[in-house]
């Protein structure tokens, strides 16, 4: 049996035997090389199983510590705390019916919703700039672009190096759409209103957090 009838079918990459090469030559050559590639697929394999198992381990330890952790600003409505004998409290998940008007459901003309995102921005570098007329005026243009696309803003806090933002905007708005137009618009508008921001060569942070919130 030849070399190359030997591999073929096999499922692994063989090439033509050079010539000047006898059979025996180019066998060993190509045992070699095959058992090369075996390893490096094996290899492959192996890292792919380990980077999944520490995603998942990390996914784990994020939710016990999302759970365990305390709500930042109360922005979290999916449970509620339940005292028990002896003072102790913990968290049990709340599910709603279709029909609890407390939910607060809302629809479009093909879709019914309760899309709830606590998203957090900051300025470039952390700077405090957003006090006094400026806070009063970014908030306004936040409201302003969440009624553009549809949505509500259910509660705004600007801080002097942040800003948290808890919105329902309909599914069909994409998230990273939404954020660009709400820093696009805010730091045109801003940079055109007060002179102090003009200096500044980018007023947002690039980076963003989102989080998604309400009922389950």
């Amino acid at each position: 049996m030849g070399v190359m009838s030997k591999y073929a079918g096999s499922g692994l990459r063989w090439v033509r035997r050079r010539p000047g090469v006898s059979e025996a030559e180019w066998g060993v050559y190509e045992s070699e090389r095959l058992r090369r590639q075996k390893a490096v697929r094996l290899g492959r394999v192996v890292s792919f199983v380990v980077v999944a198992g520490l995603g998942l381990v990390a996914g784990i330890l994020a939710g016990v510590l999302t759970e365990q952790g305390p709500q930042a600003h109360d922005f979290s409505r999916g449970s509620r705390a339940f005292p028990l004998p002896g003072g102790v409290a913990t968290r049990m998940v709340v599910s709603p019916s279709c029909d609890d008007v407390s939910v607060g459901y809302r629809s479009t003309n093909k879709t019914v919703y309760s899309a709830e995102y606590h998203i957090i921005w900051c300025p470039k570098y952390r700077r405090r700039l957003l006090a006094g007329l400026v806070e009063a005026r970014l908030k306004e243009i936040i409201a302003e672009v969440v009624a553009e696309v549809g949505g509500e803003v259910i509660e705004v806090e600007v801080m002097p190096d942040h800003v948290h933002l808890l919105v329902e905007v309909p599914p069909a708005v994409a998230l990273p759409k939404l954020v660009q137009k709400l820093k696009g618009c805010s730091s045109r508008m801003l940079r055109a209103e007060f002179a102090h921001l003009r200096r500044l060569p980018a007023l947002w942070s690039p980076s963003w957090f989102v989080s998604t919130v309400g009922d389950l």
